[in-house]
């Protein structure tokens, strides 16, 4: 009688299968990004602005801006829109600055001051949201540890592993 988990009772299931099909879903990964729906986009296009105006960086991660703008559209529906609000707010009164543009936005449209607040903290801890609905989005990629990135190292994993 064989056991249960014999790799020969299934040879599709071998690892030899696992390793192809996770091999193909990175390999096909790029091409299903590209061909994403054009809505996804123009919101990620429209955080990524408002989040270069509020930050005042131009090199900021698109893929962690991708997953911040996911996790935060997903625990409030309506983000998307406050974003593309935010965004042609800025567009429409020429505003490059943050604090021109937070002042202004809270003056004027009152109902959309938080989102800044919210996108900035996104942007520096890395966590997307608030409890229960917050989502760890990035660590290592925080903008937090850059003022201190000259003298420390972002601690990860444990301390005092080998080559800390």
């Amino acid at each position: 009688m064989r056991p249960i988990n014999d790799a020969t009772a299934n040879p599709a299931l071998g690892r030899r299968s696992l390793f192809a099909a996770t091999a193909a879903a990175f390999i096909l990964e790029p091409g299903r990004r590209a061909s994403a729906d054009p809505t996804e986009q123009q919101a990620d296009t429209a955080f990524m602005q408002l989040s270069r105006l509020l930050t005042g960086r131009t090199n900021l991660d698109p893929r962690t801006g991708h997953r911040l703008n996911a996790a935060l559209a997903t625990a409030d529906r309506g983000f998307a829109t406050q974003v593309a609000a935010c965004t042609a707010f800025a567009h429409a009164h020429g505003l490059t600055a943050a604090d021109s543009f937070i002042a202004a936005l809270q003056v004027q449209q009152p109902s959309l001051a938080p989102v800044p607040h919210i996108i900035v903290t996104a942007w520096y801890t890395g966590v997307a949201g608030n409890c229960p609905l917050a989502a760890a989005i990035a660590y290592r990629e925080a903008l937090l540890f850059d003022p201190v990135a000259d003298v420390l190292t972002v601690t990860y994993y444990c301390r005092s592993a080998p080559g800390y």
